[in-house]
């Protein structure tokens, strides 16, 4: 799965090749994707479409219950399908825990909320080598180290071989999410505040 607005930041055209080289190999992905409206959303289009991969719109209400995006996921053979509405944040949080993995590998990153958020809903966040302070690869999160897309593939057979894994990083990503809480956090930055304006005077 991928939420992200579509820009070369965001390694969408990774994350395709990497979804072809899955389906090559016979693994039968399925890809879930939420773009933005933006001009690069052709260029992603492009590479999919340059991929051979099958595409599928699914366009829901916004008052559509998570069953209902199960069930239209369900009857599609697309290794694509575009979430083309405004998905509410419970059909997020209960895509990040469905998923095998939720792509948040952007190419610069000052911080990884997306990633965050993938952890407190108990999914396993894929996130990239920069910004995310707070991943632990194989740990609380899986970190994509290379620009290859075969590591996907890789990563994917090496932890559905290892279950325990899976459970552990699951597990860990929600600990790790609950101590970056915003009221935790807001502590932190007002201790530090008042460390430098102690300092400034």
């Amino acid at each position: 799965m991928k939420v992200a607005r579509f820009d070369p930041d965001k390694r969408w055209l990774w994350a395709i090749d990497a979804i072809a080289v899955m389906r090559d190999a016979g693994t039968w992905p399925r890809l879930l994707m939420r773009g933005s409206r933006a001009a690069y959303a052709d260029i992603v289009g492009s590479r999919i479409r340059a991929q051979g991969l099958r595409i599928e719109r699914i366009a829901l209400s916004p008052e559509s219950s998570v069953r209902d995006l199960a069930d239209a996921v369900a009857r599609t053979e697309a290794e694509v399908c575009f979430l083309d509405y405004f998905v509410p944040e419970r059909g997020l949080r209960a895509m990040y825990q469905a998923a095998d993995g939720v792509l948040a590998n952007s190419e610069k990153e000052p911080f990884g909320l997306v990633g965050l958020e993938v952890m407190a809903s108990g999914g396993i966040a894929y996130v990239g080598r920069t910004g995310e302070d707070y991943a632990v690869p194989l740990g609380n999160s899986v970190v994509m180290q290379s620009d290859d897309p075969r590591e996907l593939l890789a990563t994917h057979r090496s932890l559905g071989a290892r279950p325990e894994i899976v459970r552990a990083i699951r597990a860990d990503g929600r600990a790790t999410a609950k101590r970056f809480a915003w009221p935790r956090i807001l502590d932190g930055y007002e201790a530090a505040w008042e460390t430098a304006f102690a300092l400034a005077r």
